[in-house]
């Protein structure tokens, strides 16, 4: 047992837990902070490590201090004799039903086209692992979008079915005695669906579309083009998204990519001109927050995407520990905290049941982290931030080692 910064934990227990055979081989970086920043605990917490869904935490940070938590998107609709015109500021959280709504309040078109400015649609982020491109949780980027650039794939009555739309897709039976199964290529657009479908109705998938834009087009007309400017004067429809802290809650605790993404690209789009790349803008962006307003060491990050998709993330420990004090000690601290997942919620269902812990999990291949704040049964305030990177045991083993980890600083004396 040792003394560090006024709190007595079992170091002996730590290490055994990080340094077991378990994670024989693995890169283990962990860090613990007290209320005022000192380091109670620390296990290469300089070294760079993959953060998967960790890096939503920086994302939301530089979403909240650029836009600011009241900021809310607004997507502006104006009918002209030529077609319909649409400028969309980027509102990841637009849904189906917005979209309905406009076209009834607007007055529906014969073969309209639909003429669309956006703030950003840089499509497929960099780096991305192509085999991931046809899920919704990586679905393509863009300022105009609907339903998070998803589309759910359903067994109805038997047959297969898209819905809310099928947004363009073509969907292709292909029937058999063998149990379903089914494909989808996003660049051709085509969805098979082989075997036998579930007799009642059932939803099987839930599928990425390949232009977003594109998409909430055709909730509107039949016809699709980018433009480069909307026109001047009032709109005649405009729809005000939801604000910047609805936004990061609705992401943070289920982990959504495509609304990590959007935050990123609201947040670049006010710092950047849309004749810039948007990755590179924003990677700049976020990079100068994190270092010059945070006061993070550049050698400690390097910014890729905003979800963590990208295993050309990383991050230290050292890094985001310090970006949770630093958010913690800002005047909207409680929104902060508020966004964040307590134990058994989101990604942390079924974790830490008892333990007073809010935080942040990430998971990739050979990737595990978890990030937050934790009370201690003595009342004292702890920063926390466990990256594990290249283990082979399942993900599940690697969730006991870090819940055992916080169960034993749970019991810190003061």
């Amino acid at each position: 047992m040792f003394l560090f910064a006024a709190i007595v934990i079992d170091t002996a227990r730590l290490d055994a837990l990080l340094k077991g055979p378990r994670l024989s081989g693995a890169t283990v970086s962990a860090i613990v902070l007290d209320e005022g920043g000192n380091i109670v605990y620390s296990l290469e917490s300089d070294r760079h490590v993959t953060p998967a869904s960790n890096q939503k935490l920086l994302t939301a940070a530089f979403a909240l201090h650029t836009l600011g938590s009241d900021y809310r998107p607004r997507t502006r609709f104006w009918k002209r004799p030529d077609g319909l015109y649409v400028d969309s500021e980027g509102d990841p959280m637009l849904t189906h039903e917005d979209l309905v709504t406009a076209r009834k309040r607007l007055g529906s078109y014969n073969d309209s086209l639909v003429r669309v400015t956006q703030a950003y649609n840089p499509g497929i982020p960099p780096t991305w692992e192509f085999d991931d491109l046809a899920n919704k949780y990586a679905a393509p980027v863009s300022a105009f979008s609907v339903d998070r650039n998803s589309v759910e794939l359903w067994a109805i009555h038997g047959s297969p079915a898209l819905k809310p739309f099928t947004y363009g897709l073509r969907l292709a039976r292909h029937a058999s005695p063998d149990p379903w199964s089914s494909s989808y290529d996003p660049f051709s657009r085509r969805v098979d669906v082989f075997g036998k479908l579930p007799g009642s109705d059932l939803r099987l998938d839930t599928l990425a579309v390949p232009d977003g834009a594109q998409a909430a087009s055709l909730l509107l007309g039949t016809r699709y083009e980018p433009v480069e400017s909307a026109p001047s004067g009032p709109s005649d429809y405009e729809i005000v998204g939801h604000s910047t802290i609805e936004t990061v809650r609705a992401c943070l605790p289920p982990s959504d990519n495509n609304l990590a993404e959007g935050l990123l690209m609201q947040a670049t789009a006010r710092l950047s001109t849309r004749k810039e790349d948007a990755y590179l803008a924003a990677s700049r962006d976020m990079t100068r927050f994190l270092t010059l307003i945070v006061g993070i060491d550049p050698a400690d990050i390097h910014i890729i995407d905003g979800s963590g998709m990208s295993r050309q993330n990383f991050v230290t420990t050292r890094a985001v520990a310090h970006l949770l004090q630093w958010e913690n000690a800002q005047p909207e601290s409680s929104l902060w905290v508020s966004a964040l997942a307590p134990s058994g919620t989101g990604t942390l269902s079924g974790r830490l049941k008892g333990v007073d812990f809010r935080g942040k999990t990430g998971t990739l291949n050979m990737v595990s982290a978890i990030s937050g704040y934790l009370q201690t049964k003595a009342g004292q305030h702890l920063t926390i931030s466990l990256i594990f990177n290249e283990f082979t045991i399942p993900d599940w083993e690697v969730h006991q080692i870090q819940d055992a980890f916080i169960r034993v600083l749970v019991d810190s004396a003061p």
